[in-house]
């Protein structure tokens, strides 16, 4: 279905089917797409698995991160594109309200139960062991500020990466939301500079960025850089973030049905196996080729299996993702992410045992925090918004909110 935008004037919009125009630029609508809440839950699993001993060494956690960045690429690109085709602009100030909203109040209760456990228990071996292995290491009141601060400011990756705190700061799994936050604050003003030109623009940016930061991956380490700077650096993460971009960019393009597509069927395929073969690659402890070779090609398959799971959940291949259990975990893994690792660290001396506990407190913390904290906030915001007057027609105005009302990342 593709709607003709020649009678639509600048700053006027029109709302059809799935599909938001204003002006040049038209948008497929995304609504709610349950195949990603399960990719979701996949990829927090695999970071859960992959942050467990021994099994990191078989399903490493990195696999999971690029899962995650892809998804978090698409998805806020993809937002951004539909407000531009809806109101015209893009209201950047509206856009980091609802980032904040979503995402700092978990964090910060989080961050508040931490902190308390830490100054009670203060000086107890189990509250820094490293899940993946590791024995305990030294732990004050100082340095557990510092976390909390660097978790805040959303710095932890670059703190990490430049030895900035004073000891070992054993929530360092917080360096993924200072990735995404960053890449939030930059990538949002690029798209609002490049869209005056048309999405083209846009897409090429994308490509060409995920290829330059997959190349200065392989290029720090074949310089010997630190496992931490190409790890947790976010000009390097950025690869998989602008895949997911991209392919936000080349999705919603409404002349462009991939639902029947049997290209996209092939290329899911593809990007399946290139995605169980890159943990192989990622769990060799040396920057070797596979490994090299593992950061561009996953970032590309990593996007490509958001695309399948948008459009052909239903297939062969995306079923798994609609089973209830994926679906809960893709719903809570915002929650689940805050709460794993300290449970893993704290259980660790358990064993099996640990982790089973470790599992079950995850599921129960995030649980709790849907309900107490992300969704009444989100709730919150969202009423306080729908309070605001508006010159938008009502109808018009209800189904842009249903495009806003996916699961937020």
């Amino acid at each position: 279905m593709q709607r003709s935008s020649a009678n639509v004037a600048p700053g006027q919009s029109r709302v059809g089917g799935q599909h938001l125009e204003n002006g040049n630029l038209q948008a497929k609508q995304m609504g709610r797409r349950p195949g990603l809440d399960g990719l979701r839950g996949l990829a927090w699993l695999s970071v859960f698995v992959g942050h467990v001993q021994p099994f990191s060494n078989v399903v490493p956690a990195d696999t999971g991160m690029f899962i995650f960045f892809g998804l978090s690429g698409f998805l806020i690109t993809q937002l951004l594109v539909e407000e531009q085709a809806f109101r015209g602009t893009i209201r950047l100030r509206e856009f980091f309200k609802r980032r904040i909203v979503r995402l700092l109040p978990a964090l910060i209760v989080f961050l508040a139960v931490w902190i308390l456990v830490v100054w009670v228990f203060l000086g107890s071996a189990w509250l820094t062991t490293v899940p993946q292995g590791g024995a305990s290491r030294s732990l004050t009141l100082q340095v557990a500020l510092e976390g909390v601060v660097a978790s805040l400011s959303y710095f932890m990756n670059w703190a990490e990466i430049f030895k900035m705190f004073s000891g070992y700061v054993p929530i360092g799994h917080i360096w993924s939301l200072a990735v995404e936050m960053q890449f939030y604050l930059v990538w949002a003003f690029i798209l609002v500079f490049l869209i005056r030109w048309g999405r083209k623009s846009v897409l090429w940016f994308a490509v060409l960025g995920s290829f330059a930061a997959s190349t200065e991956a392989i290029w720090l380490m074949h310089l010997g850089d630190s496992g931490l700077r190409i790890y947790m650096g976010t000009d390097v993460r950025a690869g998989s973030l602008l895949a997911g971009a991209a392919a936000a960019m080349i999705w919603s393009r409404t002349r462009t049905d991939f639902s029947t597509s049997k290209v996209l069927k092939i290329a899911a395929l593809i990007s399946a196996i290139e995605i169980l073969w890159s943990m192989y690659a990622f769990a060799d402890p040396t920057f070797s080729i596979s490994q090299q070779l593992a950061w561009p090609l996953t970032s590309i398959a990593c996007a490509v299996a958001v695309i399948y799971m948008v459009e052909l959940p239903h297939g062969r291949g995306g079923r798994w993702a609609l089973h209830p259990v994926m679906q809960y975990i893709g719903k809570r893994s915002y929650g689940l992410y805050l709460w794993h690792y300290v449970w893993l660290t704290w259980f660790r001396g358990l064993g099996l045992l640990g982790v089973v506990m470790a599992l079950g407190l995850s599921l129960l913390s995030a649980e709790m925090s849907w309900r107490l904290i992300e969704k009444p906030v989100s709730d919150w915001f969202r009423h306080k918004r729908e309070e605001k007057k508006t010159q938008l027609a009502p109808d018009i105005n209800i189904t842009f909110e249903m495009a806003e009302s996916r699961p937020s990342i």
